[in-house]
């Protein structure tokens, strides 16, 4: 069993050792665009690379590596593990790993995984919960301000499509009356003119 000194001794020696690590790029890939960033084996007879010459970029060579107890492990001291979602946590031991959650893994099921990740006392390495759970709580309050403003919005449209239908009403309603007393007028004249006709 390896002691946690230990552990953090070799994480040290790591830092170190990725410090002066170089970036490993194509030869000559400043001047092409499709091998930017990529290394390939220098092979030929007379490549400075290969013959390692002073002023040329640093060969990949083993020296590098970290060391084996602690490698591909975080600076927290535990090994990363990708998670997708809460039944995959099963499968993650608290004593030597920790969880990242994945990219693609909405906030929802974020807060559920974390949430599930403290219950079984698993380290969650990329996120802060706290702050995870502020965010959905912020979220969650702009939505319901949000529907809360629409709401408002819709019984204002609706009161002022009543106030129009009773304006309406109250305008057909006057002009009613007055084809009503036109209809009498009308009929009153008709009347006196066959009681003024003369009787033969």
């Amino acid at each position: 069993m390896v002691n946690r000194m230990d552990i953090k001794s070799l994480l040290e020696l790591r830092k170190r050792i990725k410090k002066r690590k170089p970036d490993y790029k194509y030869f000559g890939s400043k001047n092409r665009i499709k091998k930017k960033g990529r290394w390939r084996k220098q092979r030929g007879r007379t490549s400075k690379i290969r013959l390692k010459k002073r002023g040329y970029p640093r060969r990949v060579e083993i020296g590098y590596n970290s060391p084996k107890l602690v490698r591909d492990m975080h600076p927290s001291g535990l090994f990363p593990v990708l998670i997708h979602n809460i039944n995959e946590l099963k499968n993650v031991d608290s004593k030597t790993q920790g969880i990242i959650i994945s990219s693609k893994v909405g906030l929802k099921k974020k807060i559920e995984i974390c949430k599930k990740a403290r219950e079984m006392n698993i380290v969650v390495l990329n996120i802060d919960i706290d702050k995870l759970i502020k965010k959905f709580e912020k979220k969650k309050e702009e939505k319901e301000i949000k529907a809360k403003e629409k709401e408002k919005k819709r019984e204002e449209l609706e009161k002022r499509a009543k106030e129009k239908e009773k304006k309406e009403e109250k305008k057909e309603s006057v002009e009613d009356i007055a084809l009503k007393e036109e209809k009498k007028e009308e009929m009153k004249k008709e009347y006196e003119k066959i009681l003024t006709k003369p009787q033969k």
